[in-house]
């Protein structure tokens, strides 16, 4: 059994699909980690090898809950693999640099959850305060609209492509997600413009509900031009192609390609 599995979401287009083979194949190259690829769709080229396994076993949400379907991937995870420490790697990330599980491990030895946090919006100008000002606008709202947000100092807006946890705590994580949803109406968020994302969730978990369980990672572990000035750096240990929200085009799979091969990635 190995230590560390790296649990790799993609569905609904056929572009997430060539963006979870690349994916994939970083995580083969860069890692000893178990990964487990779960899709909605049987037949989807991946590395041959046997540390992958696909797992068609995803069924996307209507459209105004599309999002969850990442949650309830990662809850499948859960359940097809033993591993103590899961790495939650969006389907358009990509390893770009060795990360053992001894490594990867000590990430998550005093937290339930680590995730990098997002402090810039390079294209909107956003800084941390407008983060702020966007969760208390639509993940309170929607979640809990009687809670208090944290301080603007205390605030963490966490980026979700990179997610390592210890098994219990993603557990405690997911329950929570499934009891809280019930009372959520994705449907008046989509009508108001303001779909609820699985990042809603993780942000209200990490700071609502328990920040002393979630730790901060340094940029490295989740590198993207959409929050990073100075794009691409050396030193990634991940690099993320997000497109807020749309599904990556063949130039973000040909740079995802060349990213994960060491070669330029031309952006």
């Amino acid at each position: 059994m190995a230590d560390v599995a790296i649990c790799i979401v993609s569905f609904g287009e056929a572009a997430y699909y060539a963006a979870a083979y690349e994916s994939a194949a970083s995580a083969l190259a860069y890692t000893d980690a178990e990964i487990l690829v779960l899709t909605d769709a049987v037949d989807i080229e991946l590395p041959h090898d046997s540390r992958i396994a696909h797992l068609p076993v995803l069924t996307p949400e209507r459209s105004s809950k599309r999002f969850m379907t990442k949650l309830e991937g990662w809850r499948a995870c859960l359940n097809e693999t033993e591993a103590d420490v899961i790495v939650l790697l969006d389907a358009d990330a990509v390893f770009v640099a060795d990360a053992p599980s001894p490594e990867l491990i000590t990430l998550v030895r005093e937290t339930d959850l680590a995730m990098v946090e997002q402090v810039r919006l390079v294209q909107l100008g956003w800084r941390k305060g407008d983060y702020w000002r966007h969760y208390c606008r639509t993940s309170l709202k929607a979640i809990d609209a009687h809670a208090s947000p944290p301080s603007p100092e205390n605030f963490r807006f966490f980026n979700a492509g990179f997610v390592i946890s210890r098994r219990p705590g993603l557990e405690r994580f997911l329950d929570w997600y499934r009891e809280v949803a019930l009372r959520v109406d994705f449907d008046q968020a989509d009508r108001m413009g303001l779909p609820i994302t699985d990042q809603d969730f993780v942000q209200f978990w990490s700071n609502n509900m328990h920040p002393e369980l979630v730790s901060t990672l340094d940029w490295s572990w989740n590198h993207c031009s959409q929050w990073d000035i100075d794009f691409p750096r050396p030193g990634a240990r991940v690099i993320h192609f997000s497109n807020f929200y749309r599904a990556p085009d063949s130039e973000v799979i040909k740079n995802m390609r060349l990213a994960r091969t060491g070669e330029s990635t031309g952006v």
